[in-house]
């Protein structure tokens, strides 16, 4: 039996083979995303092969070039093989280093306890309060650190659960709803029909160390009080605290953090109390 005739027999049994070892990772492929790519470029070649064996048991006087063809294509597709395997082993080698990077610690501010006093007794109205606003430095729940006056930079190893604008937002309504002094408190989105609006806007929420050799936490808030009615402003201030961290530490400057925000809030649930009830007297009877 001559070496050439063979060749029909060897086809096939590698065909087999190799559609096993296809078979084995054909689904790493499709779920590590690049089986189609592979599919489009390998099937052509797998067609030749087939085509080609099945020729070749057909025919047994194949002529030499047809035995070179099939032959350079079982080279080009074990090299295809060889490629698949490597991807494969390349993407697993990937997948194993995900979630081997420390995630960022994530930090919460506390909502502040207010005595409205009992010189601050409840009243009928309702109050919402606006989305705050805030540039796009402050906009996302990235801790602030500006060591200069135009520098902005980032604490790399932590992170606020939420974005500022929507933590404040819902610190405010929590810090205003204590003591059920108005009748209803809540956020815009919630839909309330209400009688006043505050509007709050964010200008500074983060860590300065310019000139000084401790991290000071400077929360500031711009703050309107909207008549809903009527749709005018009945009053307007800028609440601002600063607090000193004791230690550059993450942990204190988050403490800092939530002494100055808690301090800020406060103030402006105080003021918007007793600006509502000096709005509410100076109202002419109707």
């Amino acid at each position: 039996m001559s070496l050439s005739s063979c060749y029909p027999a060897i086809a096939v049994l590698s065909t087999v083979l190799l559609e096993t070892v296809w078979a084995s990772c054909r689904f790493s492929l499709k779920r590590l995303g690049i089986w189609s790519l592979l599919w489009s470029v390998l099937s052509p070649v797998r067609r030749e092969i087939l085509l080609a064996s099945c020729s070749e048991v057909t025919h047994q006087n194949m002529n030499r070039n047809q035995d070179d063809k099939m032959k350079k294509s079982q080279v080009r597709f074990t090299r295809f093989i060889g490629i698949a395997l490597g991807a494969v082993a390349l993407q697993a080698c990937a997948l194993a280093t995900v979630g081997t990077h420390d995630a960022p610690d994530i930090y919460v501010l506390t909502a502040p306890s207010i005595d409205f006093g009992e010189n601050r007794p409840q009243v009928s109205t309702q109050i919402v309060v606006d989305a705050p606003e805030a540039p796009a430095a402050l906009n996302s729940n990235r801790i602030v650190f500006q060591p200069s006056a135009n520098e902005i930079r980032y604490f790399s190893g932590a992170r606020w659960a939420d974005r500022v604008p929507d933590m404040v937002q819902v610190l405010l309504v929590d810090a205003m709803d204590q003591g059920a002094r108005f009748q209803a408190v809540g956020a815009r989105s919630a839909g309330i029909r209400s009688d006043y609006l505050l509007q709050v806007s964010i200008s500074r929420f983060g860590v300065e160390s310019e000139g000084s050799e401790m991290d000071d936490v400077r929360v500031q808030i711009n703050s309107k009080l909207v008549r809903r009615f009527s749709d005018t402003v009945i009053a307007s201030r800028r609440f601002e605290s600063v607090k000193e961290s004791e230690s550059s530490r993450t942990i204190d400057v988050v403490g800092a953090f939530d002494e100055a925000n808690a301090e800020v809030l406060s103030a402006i649930a105080l003021w918007a109390y007793d600006e509502i009830i000096a709005a509410e007297r100076s109202e002419p009877a109707s």
